[in-house]
């Protein structure tokens, strides 16, 4: 990353961090309504900000549409303010992704709808950015901010030109109603958009083409503001990204590159997500006389892989492999990338294994392998990066 680049992205960045700003999502959790989150903030949050020996802490909540509801009663709407505040929990991260159940049976494709050209997503999560002011205005001054996510536009299979119109436009109306909440409570509140791989913003260049689009629309931008996210000459807006390391990872992203193109194009960031993604090493058949590359490790690889399929969430899949140079190359080849939009479809597809598989099913961050089957993780691109920061 160049050192302009680095400057760009580090004033999205607050200089007076400290480790209680590291949130733990209640969205592991199941709970749908008020009560279960409830439940979730002082039987898991609360004892994790225990065990860390802190006094107070920021937390991430998912809130779907049916808590939103449930808290448009004043009295529960009370009680969960005080609970917040009684156990020292300030929800600096609002998870506005799911609308629905994120635990029910099968949520795949559905955990994207409504997308943003609904105005059911536009109400829900104008309805999050109240919510938020509301739960912490009695929030320290370095809790008094909160960066709400949500989903990357729908599902890329059934995304159209029509449909884009209408989300850009959704979108500079919840920017808007963000930054009024902000200047009525003095409470920064921020929306970011979540690439991820099978959807309208998979890639950072999809993100580049519709800040194009956003801008030329009329997105709000304020040059100089001095705030916690726009320092030193930089752009401030209501909108910006929520970045999951791991949705980059699958799309083979070069982390560092990435975050130098958004800090270039002065898009900012609001919340990092550090996770890590399945990742696996096909043997090379033209290589079979290495022991970790024999052809019967295919066999035991797809049966590794077998219980990663599941009915209930996607978990799009990328392969990279090498493609054959054309005679202009010189004998030159490139890496060629397959999109599968889940696991058990790349498994069905027998005749195109490449060199390497990422898979979006989220394992643990201490873990660079699995097991020695030739499993092993994305965990690198998260130390990318930390050291991009």
């Amino acid at each position: 990353m160049n050192p302009e680049a680095r400057d760009r992205m580090s004033s999205f960045i607050d200089p007076s961090y400290r480790r209680e700003d590291i949130t733990y999502c209640t969205n592991v959790h199941p709970g749908q309504s008020a009560e279960e989150i409830l439940h979730n903030l002082k039987q898991y949050v609360s004892r994790v900000k225990k065990r860390r020996g802190l006094s107070e802490m920021a937390a991430g909540i998912w809130i779907g549409a049916r808590a939103l509801e449930d808290l448009q009663d004043e009295r529960m709407r009370r009680r969960f303010r005080e609970c917040l505040e009684v156990e020292g929990l300030w929800p600096t991260s609002i998870n506005g992704f799911p609308y629905g159940s994120f635990h029910r049976d099968r949520v795949k494709e559905e955990v994207y709808e409504p997308a943003w050209d609904s105005s059911d997503r536009l109400r829900y999560t104008r309805g999050l950015a109240v919510l938020a002011a509301e739960l912490l205005v009695n929030a320290p001054p370095r809790f008094r901010k909160c960066s709400i996510s949500t989903v990357p536009l729908g599902f890329r299979s059934s995304w159209n030109a029509s449909r884009q119109v209408m989300a850009v436009k959704n979108l500079i109306e919840a920017e808007r109603h963000f930054a009024r909440i902000t200047s009525d409570s003095g409470i920064r509140i921020t929306l970011g958009l979540e690439m991820e791989p099978g959807c309208a913003l998979e890639k950072t260049s999809d993100v580049l083409l519709l800040w194009q689009e956003l801008r030329a629309a009329g997105l709000h931008e304020a040059e100089g503001i001095d705030d916690s996210h726009a320092r030193g000459g930089g752009v401030s807006s209501h909108l910006g990204l929520c970045y999951d390391v791991c949705h980059q990872a699958v799309m083979f992203e070069d982390i560092s590159e990435s975050l130098s193109l958004l800090g270039e194009a002065h898009i900012p960031i609001f919340k990092y997500q550090i996770s890590s993604a399945l990742r696996v090493l096909w043997p090379s058949l033209n290589e079979s006389e290495r022991p970790d590359r024999q052809p019967d490790k295919m066999v035991t690889l797809e049966e590794r892989l077998i219980p990663f399929c599941e009915e209930r969430y996607l978990h799009q899949t990328c392969a990279r492999g090498s493609i054959q140079p054309a005679p202009s190359q010189e004998g030159k080849s490139e890496p060629s990338l397959r999109f599968y939009v889940d696991l058990d479809k790349a498994l069905a597809d027998r005749a195109r294994r490449g060199e390497e598989w990422r898979i979006h099913f989220h394992v643990p961050v201490h873990l660079n392998q699995l097991d020695d089957s030739g499993l092993y993780t994305t965990r690198d691109t998260i130390e990318e990066l930390l050291n991009s920061l």
